[in-house]
């Protein structure tokens, strides 16, 4: 679906039940991987079906959500460690290269 991170999914099946579930998608470094958090299956035809689907719907969006936050903060984490390492590199190389120039090498 083209779709990363966690997401709830809810699919109505030929037998006439209903399927949801809480998918996670990542990429690995050679592939996308895809897990399935949690499930549930409802028969339409049982009394309360509507409800009890609804609210393991909400459940497990909620619970997506906050998967999805933190994994955004943990990338942003990421990020700016790369950019401090990025500036310290540059840093480096601008000052070897003032030293080479005082030692007449460059």
């Amino acid at each position: 679906r083209g779709e990363l991170g966690c997401y709830v999914a809810v699919d109505p099946l030929s037998d006439g039940s209903l399927r949801v579930r809480m998918v996670e998608r990542r990429v690995a470094p050679d592939r996308v991987v895809t897990d399935i958090l949690a499930e549930r299956v409802f028969d339409a035809a049982e009394p309360g079906a509507v409800a009890g689907s609804a609210e393991v719907v909400a459940e497990l969006r909620e619970w997506a959500g906050r998967r999805n936050d933190d994994r955004g903060a943990a990338e942003q984490e990421r990020a700016g460690r790369r950019e401090d390492a990025d500036a310290e590199l540059a840093a480096r190389r601008r000052e070897a290269a003032e030293l080479a120039r005082i030692l007449g090498g460059a």
